[in-house]
């Protein structure tokens, strides 16, 4: 569906956005180092589209628990800092995957050049 959307045979814009997010998103959840480089693809194709739906936001969860993965501490601190001041300034609430994100993101300790779960 997502190809069909590229060449514009399937969806509106904004839809289009919201499933490149969606593939984004699930592709940083599986986290394995492939799947974070596939992920940065659909999550650029994604933030043209939802921007211009004005929901950009659906995104930035998973750019920050992408940021963590890779061990970019400073950055994925400042795009959670930046989204949760979004998320309590404004109305939308976090959808699961995005919570799962933030927990997940949160969850994470730098230790060394590795990744370490606090759980």
């Amino acid at each position: 569906m997502v190809q069909l959307g590229l060449r514009g045979d399937y969806a509106p814009k904004a839809s289009l956005g919201w499933m490149l997010a969606n593939l984004f998103g699930i592709l940083v959840e599986r986290g394995g180092p492939q799947d974070l480089d596939e992920a940065l693809i659909y999550g650029r194709q994604a933030v043209p589209y939802v921007y211009e739906a004005e929901c950009t936001w659906i995104t930035i969860d998973h750019f920050s628990l992408r940021m963590a993965k890779l061990g970019q501490w400073e950055t994925a601190a400042r795009i959670l800092g930046w989204s949760d001041a979004y998320y309590q300034s404004s109305n939308p609430k976090r959808q699961g995957s995005e919570t799962r994100a933030v927990e997940r993101r949160r969850n994470f300790t730098p230790c060394g050049n590795c990744l370490e779960a606090r759980y």
